[in-house]
């Protein structure tokens, strides 16, 4: 059984991030790649908004993703001083042969440890 551990993280270029903002989101900007183990996650600068985009790795259950959610507005919901990314959209993309749940988020300005 694949796990998130032993999956490799998703791959995606640049210039691949792009088109499926244009085409997903409709969104034009400017796409820098940002650490992550196992997923993969980039900062989009537009004009007018800061965003996160994350590829979540193909062997992340969506119960598990949705659980995520579910957290973030619980947090938002009991105590709204909280800042929490929330979830702009959703996709779900086919793309090499393998099936990938795309996140856009809220970008909350802070320092990455």
């Amino acid at each position: 059984m694949n796990s998130v551990f032993d999956t490799p993280a998703p791959n995606f270029s640049e210039p691949e991030i792009q088109q499926i903002l244009n085409t997903s989101f409709n969104i034009k900007g400017q796409v820098k790649s940002l650490y992550s183990d196992r997923d993969q996650n980039f900062l989009i600068t537009t004009n007018d908004h800061n965003y996160i985009l994350k590829v979540h790795n193909t062997a992340e259950k969506l119960e598990t993703i949705q659980m995520q959610e579910s957290a973030i507005a619980h947090i938002k919901n009991t105590d709204s001083t909280i800042s929490v990314p929330l979830t702009i959209k959703n996709v779900t993309i086919n793309f090499q042969s393998s099936r990938y749940y795309i996140r856009l988020l809220e970008y909350i300005e802070g320092e990455f440890l």
